[in-house]
């Protein structure tokens, strides 16, 4: 097996009859119907002007139809791109243009009407597919370097510049990871799995393909219902899951807000979490809840895919804190010392770096040199910016970031990219983000100071995504400096203690 496609050709083979794929409303699709579905969808692409090797995105809320599509387009040996449906508007044309994608999947009923006017729009299909409409694309003067029938998706990150950055991910780049964890999870034809993550984050690749090749069933939330405790933990009985992969915010908010006693969730025996760090307190808590679980700690930028794990054992004392654990088959890992690679050995501390089978090899649309390390062989280390030490056991820990790029929820956030949308605002003559006991605080200077606080989270609104409005705003007379003239985010931090 080579690409993606075939998971669904081999496990139709196997498990014909087994259902593959759930949705909230109810739908629901068998591995054989589910492969003649795709190859219906897939000739419907190419009748209409869909060739290999382009790229088609698709703002769509998860259900039967949507994961159909996306399926469908690998099938068309294209490569597909999540876009977050509930980003603004303007975030989402953003990415459509630094994608360059061929087509746009939506349905008209979850974008906003000015969206396509705003492209360079060609002709639209409506009702492609049921309620699923599709846009084709005429880009002036655009010749796709990386058309590849070997690229899968792009998914598109935070990015430094305030302009999100192309992660593109082949076949052989995603398939280490999904047949691997198919296994350490112990993923069978039995699994019932929750799909909580949106499209367009990495986590997603697992609830999908890694349960699709598996012959289970994955069980698809929308981004709202998503967001919902409550919900999720009726789920976990209603659909008798088994297997759960999520940030450790959002455990501790099932925890907190689920009412998890009311319901039977006996068959919930593999929780699996990435995305950030996990507390010890919050893992206590899963296996107080969950007791007769599996639990395993997952570790990987969207440019490597999950590179480290770490499974809990629950017979010993749980380490403080959570290691994120020794590399995975396909991945390897050093660390980076004052620009010298060193072997992971206990007691090591510096910047993880990887290579192997799962790492991109560069940017949609900027430079890839810069994240790279090249050792004296010519082999390219990819740069997570995290800083970790190695304990005892010859066991990950990670420390903190190396740079202005943290995680919220599971999702990158690039502080810069908050701080330059906040500077597009003609009140706001400068601006600085930091991320201080788990929240973002904006720092701003305004020659007036007579903007509200209220018309920056609006401003923001149109720009960012939910995760990256902050959570403070402070005004300030000035930003405090160094001696070479840069923001002195050491003294912001301060700032909040005064």
């Amino acid at each position: 097996m080579s690409r993606l496609e075939e998971i669904i050709e081999n496990t139709a083979k196997v498990f014909p009859h087994n259902k593959a794929i759930e949705d909230y409303e109810g739908n629901a699709i068998d591995y054989s119907s589910l492969e003649t579905n795709i190859k219906r969808v897939s000739n419907n692409f190419q009748n209409i002007g869909i060739k290999p090797s382009q790229s088609v995105s698709f703002i769509l809320s998860k259900n039967v139809d949507s994961i159909l599509c996306l399926l469908a387009v690998l099938h068309s040996e294209c490569n597909y791109i999540p876009i977050d449906e509930l980003s603004p508007p303007k975030r989402q044309i953003s990415v459509i243009v630094e994608s360059r994608c061929t087509a746009l999947l939506f349905r008209e009923t979850s974008v906003d009407s000015q969206l396509l006017e705003s492209l360079p729009t060609a002709r639209v299909h409506k009702n492609f597919l049921g309620d699923i409409s599709l846009a084709f694309f005429n880009w002036e003067n655009h010749s796709d370097d990386f058309a590849s029938k070997n690229l899968a998706t792009i998914l598109f990150t935070s990015g430094s510049t305030g302009i999100p950055k192309g992660v593109c991910l082949k076949h052989e780049n995603m398939l280490p990871f999904i047949r691997w964890s198919k296994n350490i999870t112990n993923l069978t034809e039995q699994s019932r799995v929750i799909s909580i993550a949106p499209l367009h984050f990495d986590l997603s690749v697992y609830d999908i393909f890694s349960t699709l090749m598996s012959g289970g069933c994955v069980y698809l939330l929308p981004a709202k219902e998503a967001k919902n405790p409550m919900l999720i933990s009726m789920l976990l009985e209603k659909w008798s899951i088994t297997h759960i992969y999520t940030t450790p915010t959002m455990l501790k908010l099932i925890i907190q807000y689920g009412k998890v006693e009311k319901y039977n969730q006996t068959h919930l025996k593999n929780i699996i979490f990435a995305g950030e760090q996990m507390p010890v307190e919050t893992i206590q808590n899963v296996i107080n809840t969950w007791p007769d679980g599996n639990y395993f700690n997952f570790y990987g930028p969207t440019e490597t895919n999950v590179i480290t794990h770490y499974q809990v054992d629950t017979s010993l004392p749980i380490e403080n804190p959570i290691p994120i654990g020794i590399e995975c088959p396909y991945a390897k890992c050093k660390i980076l010392i004052d620009n010298v690679l060193y072997f992971v050995e206990p007691h090591r501390s510096g910047e993880l770096v990887a290579c192997g089978e799962s790492m991109f090899d560069q940017y949609k649309n900027a430079s890839s040199e810069h994240v790279f390390y090249l050792d004296e062989t010519g082999n390219k280390w990819y740069k997570t910016g995290d800083s970790v030490e190695i304990n005892g056991n010859g066991q990950i820990i990670y420390k903190g970031r190396l740079n202005r790029m943290v995680k919220r929820h599971g999702y990158r956030v690039e502080l810069d990219e908050i701080a330059k949308a906040m500077s597009t605002l003609d009140e706001v003559s400068d601006a600085a983000v930091i991320f201080a006991d788990e929240k973002l605080v904006a720092f701003y200077t305004d020659s007036n100071f007579n903007i509200s606080e209220i018309e920056i989270r609006k401003h923001l609104g149109d720009l960012l995504p939910v995760y990256m409005i902050p959570d403070k705003f402070v005004k300030i007379l000035e930003l405090p400096k160094s001696s070479n003239h840069k923001i002195d985010y050491q003294k912001l931090n301060s700032l909040l203690d005064e």
